[in-house]
């Protein structure tokens, strides 16, 4: 009877005495992981020219009416310090005299984060403008249907100024730190 007594208490101990090796092993490191900042701005579909030219009215005295276009989306992918943001911004080179050429953001679709607020339609010019504001650490999606749909559309301001020509206008957007 001893002997039982004396292998179960040695059991005992050889179990204990292993849970504490094993408790003793474990370390703990201190680790640093440091975001690094970054932007990145796309248009989809990339190298796709648009056609805003006019109908032709049908009937003397008629005006000249532009279609609208829909096909373009802005892509964009940010990481902010906290607290600060960023925009997009939209300017235009190559803008037809008499002819107001104007940009929409909508709202973000599929949009993930903190992503920015459409400032409405703008009338574009050389001077770059504030198109979406307020953008923080945030990710769109990448082609079309994803991120910013982007409307154009063309309107007749001073007729006596526009000619007959092919005019080839570059839309730049860019995106910036506030």
């Amino acid at each position: 009877m001893l002997f039982k007594k004396t292998i179960i208490l040695l059991l005992l101990t050889s179990s204990f005495s292993y849970g504490q090796v094993v408790a003793g092993t474990n370390n703990s490191s201190s680790n640093t992981v440091t975001p690094f900042e970054f932007f990145l701005i796309d248009i989809e579909p990339d190298n796709f020219a648009i056609d805003l030219s006019p109908t032709s009215p049908s009937e003397a005295g008629e005006s000249i009416v532009f279609s609208t276009y829909t096909e373009k989306w802005i892509n964009y992918t940010s990481s902010v310090p906290l607290g600060e943001t960023r925009s997009v911004s939209v300017s235009a080179t190559g803008l037809v005299p008499g002819i107001n050429m104007s940009v929409l953001a909508a709202a973000c679709s599929g949009c993930t984060g903190s992503s920015g607020t459409p400032s409405g339609a703008l009338i574009l010019s050389a001077t770059p403008q504030s198109l979406i504001t307020a953008i923080g650490g945030a990710f769109t999606g990448d082609g079309l249907n994803s991120g910013h749909n982007i409307t154009y559309s063309i309107s007749v301001s001073n007729l006596s100024l526009v000619s007959a020509a092919n005019n080839n206008v570059t839309v730049i957007y860019t995106i910036t730190d506030l």
